[in-house]
């Protein structure tokens, strides 16, 4: 019975680690070292199906040799050999083949040089109450071109038109004259939508 309460309790926290890594990926490591993402979730796999593994093999163990092997010697020993898988797949990331990768020099790097260009400065004339001063920098007036308006388009010329037959003379239909605006009437304060004083 305390075999199988510490094997619950195993598996719980091997499974638990196991969907953690699962669901992350690239996992932070020792000393500053990532686990890559396969690995992370090779090492999920292998955590989280310790527990399903370790009870069908116990099962599949009673059906089939009843009296041959001990339940609880196959389950350690399948523990055993889950954890030594995991350490292998670590191994690498523990003792690299080769030092880690430098970033290369053509690749993504910070640059201090403003990619619009320089803003000339501009020297101020000297004026009557003392030594010009200089401005510090004043925008090209090129650069502004952005905020003026479009020039108006050129009107559409009309076609020549066409001579048509005169059509026979319609009766024109009597023509309204707009009503007046009406004025609107504000809405009683009561029955305000707006208002929320």
């Amino acid at each position: 019975m305390l075999a199988l309460l510490a094997l619950i309790l195993v598996g719980f926290v091997m499974a638990t680690l196991g969907i953690a890594l699962l669901c992350l990926g690239e996992v932070p490591f020792i000393a500053g070292k990532r686990i890559p993402a396969l690995r992370s979730r090779l090492i999920g796999l292998i955590l989280a199906g310790f527990l399903p593994l370790a009870l069908g093999v116990h099962q599949g163990i009673t059906y089939f040799f009843p009296e041959a092997v001990e339940g609880p010697v196959v389950t350690w020993s399948l523990f055993g050999f889950c954890w030594f898988v995991v350490f292998v797949i670590l191994f690498r990331v523990l003792v690299p083949k080769r030092p880690p990768r430098k970033p290369a020099k053509g690749g993504v790097t910070p640059s201090t040089k403003n990619p619009f260009g320089e803003a000339p400065v501009v020297e101020a004339e000297p004026t009557k109450k003392g030594p010009a001063k200089k401005k510090v920098s004043e925008p090209a007036p090129e650069s502004l071109a952005w905020m003026e308006p479009d020039p108006e388009p050129e009107p559409v010329k009309k076609p020549a038109a066409q001579k048509k037959e005169p059509e026979p003379a319609k009766k024109a239909a009597p023509t309204k004259k707009p009503a007046g605006k009406k004025a609107c009437k504000p809405p009683a304060e009561d029955e305000n939508p707006f208002d929320f004083s």
